[in-house]
């Protein structure tokens, strides 16, 4: 089973500032890091991805 993943927590403080002012994530994240997120682990470049 899947475990839910807020990927709010993975911005930056500037970026989370923008996005609880109604800046949309998909505005905020890379391509990159969206993909790696969605991938997970197991994938590569999975170590590049932001930790919250």
């Amino acid at each position: 089973m899947y475990e839910h993943v807020n990927l709010a927590d993975y911005l930056t403080p500037a970026e989370r500032e923008r996005y609880d002012s109604g800046e949309s994530l998909v505005d905020l994240l890379s391509p990159d890091d969206i993909r790696d997120l969605l991938d997970g682990p197991e994938t590569e470049g999975a170590g590049d991805v932001r930790r919250p």
